[in-house]
């Protein structure tokens, strides 16, 4: 997510003072999740403190949701389009697989088509229905706790995540934070 925004704090000094400033007294705890040995380590450190903590309040919300008795669907985009393989998948690269908008994109494959089929058809069935769930498409879980499986990762393939993204101590840590 935030490769987007630019290259984010670049060197050591700048993510311990980041740390500090927004965390606290829990600084030392947010080092040792996202450490700084180096100017090279400290940025992608930032980058993925950025990105987990962005997911971790999508999860916030989705939470909040089921109190009300609605349900909520988070993913992950994690395929690259094709043309951005330096950028990876960043904030907002989804876009055209949701709206289908394979023009804008004249090296698009396959793969590619066909994860812009699938994703345009759950937000279309979502916009129906209120579930993105529908015929020919792997199943979407709704969203309930941070346990494992509750996200589908839209990627090279589709499928209930297996890995937990952000991991659980990222979690607990924003959690406390």
């Amino acid at each position: 997510e935030a490769v987007f925004f630019g290259p984010g704090i670049t060197d050591v000094a700048g993510l311990r003072e980041y740390a500090s400033n927004k965390f606290g007294p829990l600084a030392d705890r947010f080092l040792e999740l996202y450490p700084a040995g180096n100017d090279q380590q400290a940025n992608q450190s930032y980058l993925q403190a950025f990105s987990n903590e962005l997911a971790w309040q999508m999860r916030q919300l989705a939470r909040y949701q089921a109190p009300r008795g609605l349900a909520a669907w988070i993913y992950l985009f994690t395929h690259v389009p094709p043309g951005q393989e330096a950028r990876g998948a960043t904030h907002v690269s989804e876009l055209a697989y949701m709206f289908n908008q394979h023009e804008q994109n004249p090296l698009w494959t396959a793969n590619d088509q066909a994860l812009a089929n699938a994703m345009s058809t759950y937000w279309v069935n979502f916009a129906r229905r209120t579930s993105p769930n529908g015929p020919d498409l792997p199943e979407w879980p709704a969203y309930r706790d941070n346990s494992l499986g509750n996200v589908l990762v839209l990627g090279d393939t589709i499928e209930a995540e297996s890995t937990a993204v952000p991991s659980a101590a990222a979690l607990e840590f924003f959690d406390a934070a």
